[in-house]
Protein backbone atom coordinates (compact mmCIF):
# COMPACT_ATOMS: atom_id res chain seq x y z
CA UNK A 1 0.00 0.00 0.00
CA UNK A 2 2.93 2.35 0.62
CA UNK A 3 4.10 1.87 -2.97
CA UNK A 4 0.60 2.62 -4.26
CA UNK A 5 0.42 5.82 -2.22
CA UNK A 6 3.82 6.91 -3.49
CA UNK A 7 2.68 6.33 -7.06
CA UNK A 8 -0.52 8.29 -6.50
CA UNK A 9 1.52 11.34 -5.44
CA UNK A 10 2.95 11.57 -8.96
CA UNK A 11 -0.41 11.10 -10.72
CA UNK A 12 -2.06 14.14 -12.28
CA UNK A 13 -5.23 12.63 -13.72
CA UNK A 14 -8.87 12.87 -12.79
CA UNK A 15 -8.97 9.17 -11.90
CA UNK A 16 -6.62 6.63 -10.31
CA UNK A 17 -6.60 3.00 -11.49
CA UNK A 18 -4.77 0.45 -9.37
CA UNK A 19 -3.80 -2.89 -10.99
CA UNK A 20 -2.00 -5.88 -9.48
CA UNK A 21 1.45 -6.47 -10.95
CA UNK A 22 0.62 -10.13 -11.63
CA UNK A 23 -2.70 -9.45 -13.38
CA UNK A 24 -3.51 -9.36 -17.10
CA UNK A 25 -6.31 -6.94 -18.10
CA UNK A 26 -8.98 -7.98 -20.60
CA UNK A 27 -10.00 -5.73 -23.48
CA UNK A 28 -12.25 -2.90 -22.29
CA UNK A 29 -10.71 -3.08 -18.80
CA UNK A 30 -10.46 0.71 -18.37
CA UNK A 31 -13.47 1.72 -20.49
CA UNK A 32 -15.90 -0.25 -18.29
CA UNK A 33 -14.82 1.74 -15.22
CA UNK A 34 -14.69 5.05 -17.02
CA UNK A 35 -18.20 4.65 -18.43
CA UNK A 36 -19.73 4.24 -14.96
CA UNK A 37 -17.78 7.15 -13.51
CA UNK A 38 -18.90 9.40 -16.35
CA UNK A 39 -22.54 8.44 -15.95
CA UNK A 40 -22.94 8.02 -12.19
CA UNK A 41 -22.27 9.98 -9.03
CA UNK A 42 -19.68 7.54 -7.60
CA UNK A 43 -16.25 7.68 -5.99
CA UNK A 44 -14.89 4.19 -6.68
CA UNK A 45 -15.61 1.12 -8.80
CA UNK A 46 -14.15 -2.36 -8.42
CA UNK A 47 -14.02 -4.90 -11.18
CA UNK A 48 -13.71 -8.67 -11.60
CA UNK A 49 -10.85 -11.13 -11.10
CA UNK A 50 -10.76 -14.55 -12.72
CA UNK A 51 -8.17 -17.32 -12.89
CA UNK A 52 -7.53 -19.90 -15.60
CA UNK A 53 -8.79 -22.59 -13.22
CA UNK A 54 -12.40 -21.67 -12.49
CA UNK A 55 -12.46 -23.95 -9.44
CA UNK A 56 -9.84 -21.75 -7.77
CA UNK A 57 -11.91 -18.57 -8.11
CA UNK A 58 -13.13 -17.42 -4.67
CA UNK A 59 -16.63 -15.99 -4.40
CA UNK A 60 -15.52 -12.36 -4.05
CA UNK A 61 -13.69 -12.46 -7.41
CA UNK A 62 -16.96 -12.19 -9.34
CA UNK A 63 -20.21 -11.13 -7.64
CA UNK A 64 -22.54 -11.07 -10.62
CA UNK A 65 -23.26 -9.81 -14.11
CA UNK A 66 -24.74 -6.41 -13.33
CA UNK A 67 -23.53 -3.12 -11.87
CA UNK A 68 -24.44 -2.78 -8.18
CA UNK A 69 -23.24 -1.24 -4.91
CA UNK A 70 -20.17 -2.93 -3.41
CA UNK A 71 -17.19 -2.08 -1.24
CA UNK A 72 -13.73 -2.48 -2.77
CA UNK A 73 -12.64 -5.97 -1.79
CA UNK A 74 -10.36 -6.26 -4.87
CA UNK A 75 -7.59 -3.68 -4.70
CA UNK A 76 -5.89 -4.81 -7.93
CA UNK A 77 -8.83 -3.77 -10.10
CA UNK A 78 -9.96 -0.57 -8.39
CA UNK A 79 -10.78 2.71 -10.12
CA UNK A 80 -10.99 5.78 -7.85
CA UNK A 81 -12.03 9.35 -8.42
CA UNK A 82 -8.72 11.00 -7.56
CA UNK A 83 -10.18 13.80 -5.47
CA UNK A 84 -12.08 11.34 -3.28
CA UNK A 85 -9.02 9.09 -2.92
CA UNK A 86 -6.82 11.96 -1.74
CA UNK A 87 -9.54 13.35 0.52
CA UNK A 88 -9.82 9.99 2.30
CA UNK A 89 -6.05 9.86 2.82
CA UNK A 90 -5.27 7.19 0.24
CA UNK A 91 -4.40 3.61 1.06
CA UNK A 92 -3.82 2.68 4.69
CA UNK A 93 -0.09 2.05 4.40
CA UNK A 94 -0.05 0.94 8.05
CA UNK A 95 -1.57 -2.30 6.66
CA UNK A 96 1.11 -4.75 5.59
CA UNK A 97 -1.06 -7.10 3.54
CA UNK A 98 -4.74 -7.54 2.71
CA UNK A 99 -8.07 -5.81 3.44
CA UNK A 100 -6.76 -2.40 2.34
CA UNK A 101 -9.58 -1.92 -0.14
CA UNK A 102 -12.18 -2.64 2.52
CA UNK A 103 -10.50 -0.23 4.92
CA UNK A 104 -10.40 2.53 2.31
CA UNK A 105 -14.10 1.90 1.58
CA UNK A 106 -14.77 2.33 5.30
CA UNK A 107 -12.96 5.68 5.39
CA UNK A 108 -14.65 6.88 2.20
CA UNK A 109 -17.99 6.32 3.93
CA UNK A 110 -17.04 8.90 6.54
CA UNK A 111 -16.84 11.49 3.73
CA UNK A 112 -19.42 10.09 1.32
CA UNK A 113 -21.95 8.23 3.51
CA UNK A 114 -24.01 6.95 0.58
CA UNK A 115 -22.92 3.34 0.01
CA UNK A 116 -24.27 3.48 -3.55
CA UNK A 117 -21.34 5.74 -4.45
CA UNK A 118 -19.05 2.67 -4.28
CA UNK A 119 -19.91 0.09 -6.91
CA UNK A 120 -19.07 -3.18 -8.66
CA UNK A 121 -18.43 -3.13 -12.43
CA UNK A 122 -18.58 -6.60 -14.06
CA UNK A 123 -17.33 -5.33 -17.42
CA UNK A 124 -13.78 -4.70 -16.15
CA UNK A 125 -12.01 -8.06 -15.93
CA UNK A 126 -8.49 -8.96 -14.81
CA UNK A 127 -6.92 -12.41 -15.14
CA UNK A 128 -5.32 -13.13 -11.78
CA UNK A 129 -4.35 -16.33 -9.99
CA UNK A 130 -5.61 -16.49 -6.39
CA UNK A 131 -2.94 -18.92 -5.17
CA UNK A 132 0.42 -19.95 -6.57
CA UNK A 133 0.86 -23.23 -4.74
CA UNK A 134 0.17 -24.39 -1.18
CA UNK A 135 2.96 -22.38 0.48
CA UNK A 136 1.71 -19.18 -1.14
CA UNK A 137 -1.83 -19.98 0.02
CA UNK A 138 -0.72 -20.48 3.66
CA UNK A 139 1.40 -17.33 3.67
CA UNK A 140 -1.42 -15.26 2.16
CA UNK A 141 -3.96 -16.39 4.74
CA UNK A 142 -1.59 -15.71 7.62
CA UNK A 143 -0.92 -12.12 6.46
CA UNK A 144 -4.63 -11.50 5.96
CA UNK A 145 -5.35 -12.64 9.52
CA UNK A 146 -2.82 -10.10 10.85
CA UNK A 147 -4.56 -7.33 8.88
CA UNK A 148 -7.94 -8.57 10.08
CA UNK A 149 -6.91 -8.18 13.74
CA UNK A 150 -5.35 -4.75 13.11
CA UNK A 151 -8.45 -3.31 11.41
CA UNK A 152 -10.80 -4.88 13.94
CA UNK A 153 -8.91 -3.05 16.70
CA UNK A 154 -8.77 0.25 14.78
CA UNK A 155 -12.44 0.29 13.77
CA UNK A 156 -14.70 -1.50 16.30
CA UNK A 157 -17.65 -1.63 13.88
CA UNK A 158 -15.52 -2.27 10.80
CA UNK A 159 -17.00 -5.56 9.70
CA UNK A 160 -20.54 -4.69 10.78
CA UNK A 161 -20.47 -1.75 8.36
CA UNK A 162 -19.03 -3.79 5.49
CA UNK A 163 -21.36 -6.75 6.05
CA UNK A 164 -24.41 -4.49 5.72
CA UNK A 165 -23.63 -3.15 2.26
CA UNK A 166 -26.68 -3.01 -0.07
CA UNK A 167 -26.66 -5.61 -2.84
CA UNK A 168 -28.96 -3.59 -5.12
CA UNK A 169 -29.49 0.06 -5.95
CA UNK A 170 -32.44 1.51 -4.06
CA UNK A 171 -35.61 2.55 -5.88
CA UNK A 172 -34.71 6.17 -5.17
CA UNK A 173 -31.17 5.79 -6.49
CA UNK A 174 -29.57 8.96 -7.81
CA UNK A 175 -30.18 9.68 -11.44
CA UNK A 176 -27.05 9.60 -13.52
CA UNK A 177 -25.20 12.89 -13.68
CA UNK A 178 -25.35 13.26 -17.42
CA UNK A 179 -25.19 15.93 -20.08
CA UNK A 180 -27.90 17.15 -22.40
CA UNK A 181 -28.83 14.59 -25.07
CA UNK A 182 -26.38 14.31 -27.95
CA UNK A 183 -29.14 15.11 -30.44
CA UNK A 184 -31.07 18.23 -29.49
CA UNK A 185 -34.50 19.15 -30.78
CA UNK A 186 -33.99 22.46 -32.59
CA UNK A 187 -37.64 23.36 -31.98
CA UNK A 188 -37.12 23.40 -28.21
CA UNK A 189 -35.49 25.90 -25.88
CA UNK A 190 -33.26 24.50 -23.11
CA UNK A 191 -33.02 25.85 -19.55
CA UNK A 192 -31.04 24.79 -16.46
CA UNK A 193 -32.09 25.23 -12.81
CA UNK A 194 -29.99 24.85 -9.65
CA UNK A 195 -31.57 24.21 -6.26
CA UNK A 196 -30.71 22.82 -2.84
CA UNK A 197 -32.27 19.66 -1.46
CA UNK A 198 -35.32 21.33 0.06
CA UNK A 199 -39.08 20.99 0.22
CA UNK A 200 -39.38 23.50 -2.63
CA UNK A 201 -37.16 21.33 -4.80
CA UNK A 202 -39.96 18.76 -4.87
CA UNK A 203 -42.57 21.08 -6.31
CA UNK A 204 -39.97 22.58 -8.63
CA UNK A 205 -39.07 19.12 -9.93
CA UNK A 206 -42.76 18.26 -10.47
CA UNK A 207 -43.45 21.62 -12.11
CA UNK A 208 -40.50 21.27 -14.49
CA UNK A 209 -41.75 17.89 -15.72
CA UNK A 210 -45.18 19.42 -16.36
CA UNK A 211 -43.68 22.33 -18.30
CA UNK A 212 -41.56 19.93 -20.36
CA UNK A 213 -44.64 17.88 -21.15
CA UNK A 214 -46.92 20.76 -22.12
CA UNK A 215 -44.58 23.16 -23.91
CA UNK A 216 -41.73 23.26 -26.41
CA UNK A 217 -39.32 24.18 -23.62
CA UNK A 218 -36.93 21.66 -22.06
CA UNK A 219 -35.90 22.31 -18.44
CA UNK A 220 -33.27 20.47 -16.38
CA UNK A 221 -33.13 20.66 -12.58
CA UNK A 222 -29.86 19.96 -10.74
CA UNK A 223 -30.40 19.35 -7.01
CA UNK A 224 -27.44 19.50 -4.63
CA UNK A 225 -27.62 16.34 -2.52
CA UNK A 226 -25.26 17.46 0.25
CA UNK A 227 -27.16 20.37 1.79
CA UNK A 228 -29.56 20.64 4.71
CA UNK A 229 -33.10 19.26 4.88
CA UNK A 230 -31.93 15.97 3.41
CA UNK A 231 -33.83 12.83 4.29
CA UNK A 232 -32.41 9.67 5.91
CA UNK A 233 -31.00 8.46 2.58
CA UNK A 234 -29.42 11.79 1.76
CA UNK A 235 -32.40 13.14 -0.16
CA UNK A 236 -35.69 14.69 0.80
CA UNK A 237 -37.38 14.70 -2.59
CA UNK A 238 -38.65 11.92 -4.80
CA UNK A 239 -37.60 12.43 -8.40
CA UNK A 240 -38.05 8.82 -9.47
CA UNK A 241 -40.72 9.86 -11.99
CA UNK A 242 -39.00 13.06 -13.08
CA UNK A 243 -36.27 12.18 -15.60
CA UNK A 244 -35.05 15.77 -15.95
CA UNK A 245 -34.15 16.08 -12.26
CA UNK A 246 -30.52 15.17 -11.56
CA UNK A 247 -28.71 15.00 -8.21
CA UNK A 248 -25.13 16.18 -7.75
CA UNK A 249 -22.72 16.80 -4.89
CA UNK A 250 -21.34 20.34 -4.70
CA UNK A 251 -18.50 19.11 -2.48
CA UNK A 252 -17.23 17.02 -5.37
CA UNK A 253 -15.07 19.23 -7.59
CA UNK A 254 -15.68 17.00 -10.62
CA UNK A 255 -19.47 17.03 -10.27
CA UNK A 256 -19.68 20.78 -9.68
CA UNK A 257 -17.55 21.31 -12.79
CA UNK A 258 -19.73 18.88 -14.73
CA UNK A 259 -23.01 20.70 -14.01
CA UNK A 260 -21.32 24.01 -14.83
CA UNK A 261 -20.19 22.54 -18.15
CA UNK A 262 -23.76 21.47 -18.90
CA UNK A 263 -25.11 24.94 -18.11
CA UNK A 264 -22.55 26.52 -20.46
CA UNK A 265 -23.58 24.49 -23.50
CA UNK A 266 -24.67 26.81 -26.32
CA UNK A 267 -28.13 25.26 -26.52
CA UNK A 268 -28.95 26.44 -22.98
CA UNK A 269 -30.84 29.73 -23.22
CA UNK A 270 -30.83 30.65 -19.52
CA UNK A 271 -29.82 29.44 -16.06
CA UNK A 272 -31.90 29.91 -12.90
CA UNK A 273 -30.49 29.95 -9.37
CA UNK A 274 -33.13 29.03 -6.79
CA UNK A 275 -31.67 30.77 -3.78
CA UNK A 276 -28.16 32.19 -3.33
CA UNK A 277 -26.89 31.18 0.11
CA UNK A 278 -23.91 28.85 -0.18
CA UNK A 279 -20.38 29.33 -1.58
CA UNK A 280 -21.04 26.82 -4.38
CA UNK A 281 -24.04 28.87 -5.52
CA UNK A 282 -21.91 32.02 -5.56
CA UNK A 283 -19.23 30.12 -7.48
CA UNK A 284 -21.69 29.03 -10.17
CA UNK A 285 -23.09 32.55 -10.43
CA UNK A 286 -19.62 34.03 -10.86
CA UNK A 287 -18.62 31.47 -13.47
CA UNK A 288 -21.86 31.55 -15.45
CA UNK A 289 -22.91 35.17 -15.10
CA UNK A 290 -20.74 36.61 -17.86
CA UNK A 291 -21.60 33.84 -20.34
CA UNK A 292 -25.29 33.12 -19.73
CA UNK A 293 -28.47 34.86 -18.73
CA UNK A 294 -28.70 33.97 -15.02
CA UNK A 295 -32.00 34.53 -13.25
CA UNK A 296 -32.18 34.63 -9.44
CA UNK A 297 -35.26 33.28 -7.65
CA UNK A 298 -35.10 35.20 -4.35
CA UNK A 299 -35.85 33.12 -1.26
CA UNK A 300 -35.57 35.89 1.34
CA UNK A 301 -32.55 35.48 3.57
CA UNK A 302 -30.27 35.32 0.54
CA UNK A 303 -31.33 38.92 -0.22
CA UNK A 304 -31.58 40.30 3.34
CA UNK A 305 -28.56 38.74 5.07
CA UNK A 306 -25.76 40.33 2.95
CA UNK A 307 -27.43 43.73 3.28
CA UNK A 308 -28.14 43.42 7.01
CA UNK A 309 -24.64 42.14 7.82
CA UNK A 310 -22.88 44.86 5.85
CA UNK A 311 -21.51 42.40 3.30
CA UNK A 312 -23.49 43.41 0.25
CA UNK A 313 -20.26 44.36 -1.54
CA UNK A 314 -19.38 40.65 -1.52
CA UNK A 315 -22.63 39.76 -3.25
CA UNK A 316 -22.01 39.31 -7.03
CA UNK A 317 -25.12 41.22 -8.09
CA UNK A 318 -23.48 42.33 -11.35
CA UNK A 319 -23.53 38.71 -12.54
CA UNK A 320 -27.33 38.51 -12.16
CA UNK A 321 -29.29 39.09 -15.36
CA UNK A 322 -32.84 39.07 -13.94
CA UNK A 323 -34.61 38.92 -10.56
CA UNK A 324 -37.60 36.67 -9.94
CA UNK A 325 -39.94 37.29 -7.00
CA UNK A 326 -43.60 38.14 -6.46
CA UNK A 327 -42.84 40.48 -3.53
CA UNK A 328 -42.68 44.17 -4.38
CA UNK A 329 -40.65 44.87 -1.23
CA UNK A 330 -37.95 42.45 -2.33
CA UNK A 331 -37.74 44.11 -5.72
CA UNK A 332 -37.44 47.56 -4.17
CA UNK A 333 -34.81 46.40 -1.70
CA UNK A 334 -32.71 44.86 -4.46
CA UNK A 335 -32.83 47.99 -6.64
CA UNK A 336 -32.09 50.25 -3.67
CA UNK A 337 -28.95 48.34 -2.69
CA UNK A 338 -27.72 47.10 -6.05
CA UNK A 339 -29.05 48.15 -9.45
CA UNK A 340 -32.06 47.92 -11.73
CA UNK A 341 -32.63 44.52 -13.32
CA UNK A 342 -35.49 43.00 -15.30
CA UNK A 343 -38.05 41.77 -12.74
CA UNK A 344 -40.38 38.78 -13.13
CA UNK A 345 -43.07 37.24 -10.94
CA UNK A 346 -42.27 33.83 -9.51
CA UNK A 347 -43.52 31.70 -6.63
CA UNK A 348 -43.40 28.03 -5.69
CA UNK A 349 -46.93 26.72 -6.17
CA UNK A 350 -46.70 23.96 -3.60
CA UNK A 351 -50.02 22.04 -3.46
CA UNK A 352 -51.20 21.28 0.04
CA UNK A 353 -48.24 22.96 1.75
CA UNK A 354 -50.55 25.09 3.90
CA UNK A 355 -53.37 22.57 4.24
CA UNK A 356 -57.00 23.18 3.41
CA UNK A 357 -57.36 26.95 3.83
CA UNK A 358 -60.89 28.31 3.80
CA UNK A 359 -61.32 31.49 1.79
CA UNK A 360 -63.64 34.15 3.20
CA UNK A 361 -66.17 35.35 0.66
CA UNK A 362 -66.83 38.64 2.41
CA UNK A 363 -64.55 41.63 2.77
CA UNK A 364 -63.52 41.92 6.39
CA UNK A 365 -61.33 44.72 7.58
CA UNK A 366 -59.13 43.87 10.52
CA UNK A 367 -55.96 45.08 12.13
CA UNK A 368 -53.23 42.58 11.44
CA UNK A 369 -49.45 42.57 11.85
CA UNK A 370 -47.38 40.07 9.88
CA UNK A 371 -44.07 39.28 11.56
CA UNK A 372 -41.35 38.07 9.19
CA UNK A 373 -41.77 36.17 5.92
CA UNK A 374 -40.70 32.68 7.00
CA UNK A 375 -39.65 30.57 9.98
CA UNK A 376 -36.00 31.49 9.52
CA UNK A 377 -34.31 33.02 12.57
CA UNK A 378 -33.04 35.92 10.48
CA UNK A 379 -36.58 37.37 10.77
CA UNK A 380 -35.86 38.16 14.46
CA UNK A 381 -39.33 37.07 15.54
CA UNK A 382 -38.60 37.15 19.30
CA UNK A 383 -37.20 40.69 19.28
CA UNK A 384 -40.12 41.97 17.20
CA UNK A 385 -42.75 40.30 19.40
CA UNK A 386 -41.09 41.72 22.53
CA UNK A 387 -41.26 45.21 21.03
CA UNK A 388 -44.89 44.76 20.00
CA UNK A 389 -45.84 43.53 23.48
CA UNK A 390 -44.96 46.97 24.86
CA UNK A 391 -47.54 48.72 22.67
CA UNK A 392 -50.64 49.71 24.62
CA UNK A 393 -53.12 48.85 21.86
CA UNK A 394 -51.43 45.63 20.72
CA UNK A 395 -54.42 43.47 21.74
CA UNK A 396 -56.48 45.18 19.06
CA UNK A 397 -54.29 43.56 16.40
CA UNK A 398 -54.04 40.02 15.13
CA UNK A 399 -50.47 38.80 14.73
CA UNK A 400 -49.52 36.38 11.98
CA UNK A 401 -46.13 34.63 11.74
CA UNK A 402 -45.64 32.82 8.41
CA UNK A 403 -43.86 29.55 9.20
CA UNK A 404 -42.71 28.87 5.65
Amino acid sequence: YLARNMGSLFAKGEFLLFVDDDGIPDEGFIDAHLKEHRERSIVVSRGVYYSTNIADNPQHYNIGNKVKPAHTILEGNAFYKAQAFYKAGGWGDYILFGHGGKELSYRLLEIYPDKEMQIYVPGSRLEHEYYRGDSHKAEKKMKQQVSFRLLDSMHPNFYDVLDNWPSEFSNSTKRKLTVLPDTLDQNKEYFVHFCRNHVYAQVLSDMIEEVNRLTDQQHWLFVDQSTWNAGPNGYSIDASKNPNTVFFNNADYFELGKVQQIALQPEVKAVFMHGLFRPWEYQLLNNLGEKKHVGWMIWGGDLYTPIKSGRKDEFPSEKISSVHTSFIGDRELFEKNYSEKPMYDFTYAYPGLYGDIKVSKGIKREKRIIVGNSGDESNNHIEILEQLSRKKDIRKYKITIPAA
